[in-house]
């Protein structure tokens, strides 16, 4: 009986949630394993969490399911990351020098005859000077500029001289 009081203290202490298995030691009695199950379910009256728990099962264990209040120690104290979004993931550098291709092979059209600044982060310039390959149809066309202010999932299209930003034009 004071394992059935610890039990359910211990879940509502953890703020345990999902379906959880308590192995009670082997109870012949069904007196006996009905107070257990009364001391559980008295335990957790007192949870403000919905929560329901089931009869013993033949392996004498007993399924409570719960659902959980509060959030996560990891969701209290922490926020999503801004470039990924809570992903844990960002666009390679390979995909980024895809997408400026694209970029400026649908702004071909638009911007012929135009001088054109690219900025993107240092490593990605890094990246597409070693995949220059790329944008040799465009190279006297483009200039690209380091900026660390700039996320490597990013870029920018200036048209020069003026500096106007022309990158959400043609589907940046």
């Amino acid at each position: 009986l004071e394992a059935a009081a610890e039990a359910a203290r211990q879940i509502r202490l953890r703020d345990l949630s999902g379906v959880i298995i308590i192995d009670f030691i082997d109870m012949i009695n069904e007196g006996n394993k009905q107070e257990v199950l009364d001391r559980l379910k008295k335990g957790l009256r007192r949870d403000r969490a919905k929560n329901k728990v089931y009869n013993f099962t033949d392996l004498g264990l007993v399924e409570v399911t719960r659902k959980r209040m509060r959030s996560t120690l990891i969701a209290n104290f922490s926020d999503p990351c801004p470039r990924c979004n809570g992903s844990g993931r960002v666009i390679s550098r390979d995909a980024m020098t895809m997408r400026i291709h694209r970029w400026l092979s649908r702004a071909e059209y638009f911007t012929r005859n135009t001088r054109l600044r690219i900025s993107v982060h240092p490593d990605l310039l890094s990246h597409i000077r070693d995949n220059e390959e790329y944008f040799i149809a465009f190279k006297d066309q483009i200039d690209f500029e380091p900026d660390p202010g700039m996320r490597t999932d990013n870029f920018r299209v200036q048209k020069l001289p003026g500096l106007e930003d022309i990158t959400n034009r043609y589907g940046g």
